[in-house]
């Protein structure tokens, strides 16, 4: 049985799935519908809190260089250093995987809408779900549309002490090639040392989604576990790699932070989620897989013009009401 705190009671759900949970929403008002998108926060939010443990290497570093030495995010907080994963990291290649997954299911939505194709990040369309979603904003253009999905810096649960290592590598990273004569000079000049973080370190999340609808839902869940198999970081072919454990989803704001976390070695709070609807544990997870399985459902029939159109019109009011005001 599916259990979900609403307003302080506990009622009982006969199944748990992606439909009926989404449905339940509805009738609490909790989401919005595909075609009603808005740039003013109507006040309504989703959270999700979770694990991603990594299932390989992985080098995360937002800064340059020292010499011939990579060096992983690092920060010293109350006491204790922990690595770092960046938020505009997790953004970025989950921001990649939703648009590959949403062109894969919908394939003719750009030319259906009558409208340029969207390639991220160098020629966003500001008129699809990948853009609604995580934000669209084009130099010289007079509208751009706000990012409703907003992601914090995790911080390892284990100690730098306890994750990171140092190795040595080539410009391939993985060592020189057998059958290469390797003198004093070839050394030097082509041998670097790095830091990476072990396998097995685990990296708390909590990410938002702000007036959501159930495509956005879907599609978080379905490129989060995409961007896990893709990589994340420096060398995210072969490195980067993650698994998830969704510890609590609900609709309303986060009573934990990433923090919180890390030095709670992943233990949430009795009430992770101050809202309506939240599911715990096993519960979670399995919204989380049917989500997944929902999205590709969800964008293959979405209406490319109608989508456009409610979009378009809401900027054309917009840029309407800044015009009358420059007179």
């Amino acid at each position: 049985m599916l259990k979900t705190n609403i307003q302080g009671g506990v009622i009982k759900v006969a199944k748990i799935s992606f439909d009926e949970v989404i449905k339940k929403a509805k009738e609490k008002n909790l989401i919005r519908d595909i075609y009603e998108y808005s740039r003013l926060w109507k006040g309504k939010i989703l959270t999700v809190i979770g694990i991603r443990t990594l299932t390989t290497r992985a080098i995360f570093q937002s800064h340059d260089n020292i010499g011939n030495e990579t060096i992983v995010d690092k920060e010293t907080i109350n006491g204790v250093k922990r690595a770092v994963f960046t938020s505009r990291k997790q953004k970025a290649v989950e921001r990649r995987a939703h648009i590959r997954l949403f062109r894969k299911f919908n394939p003719q939505y750009w030319s259906k809408a009558g409208i340029n194709d969207c390639i991220v990040p160098e020629a966003l369309c500001r008129a699809c779900p990948n853009c609604t979603l995580f934000g669209s904003m084009v130099p010289g253009r007079d509208i751009a549309l706000a990012s409703r999905i907003r992601y914090c810096d995790s911080f390892s649960i284990e100690p730098v002490e306890q994750c990171v290592a140092t190795g040595v590598g080539d410009d391939g990273e993985s060592g020189m090639a057998v059958g290469n004569m390797i003198t004093s000079e070839l050394v030097s000049q082509t041998l670097f040392y790095y830091e990476y973080i072990r396998p097995g370190t685990r990296f708390p999340f909590v990410t938002v989604i702000l007036d959501p609808d159930p495509l956005d839902i879907a599609g978080f869940f379905a490129a989060h576990k995409l961007a896990n198999s893709i990589g994340f970081g420096t060398y995210s072919t072969n490195h980067g790699k993650f698994k998830t454990d969704f510890l609590a989803i609900g609709f309303g704001m986060p009573n934990v932070t990433p923090l919180d976390l890390a030095e709670s070695k992943g233990e949430i709070p009795e009430e992770p989620i101050d809202g309506e609807l939240v599911l715990l544990s096993d519960e979670a997870e399995i919204f989380a897989q049917e989500a997944v399985e929902k999205f590709g459902e969800l964008a293959s029939k979405i209406d490319p013009q109608r989508y456009v159109k409610q979009l378009q019109g809401r900027v054309r009011k917009k840029r309407g009401e800044k015009e009358e005001k420059g007179k």
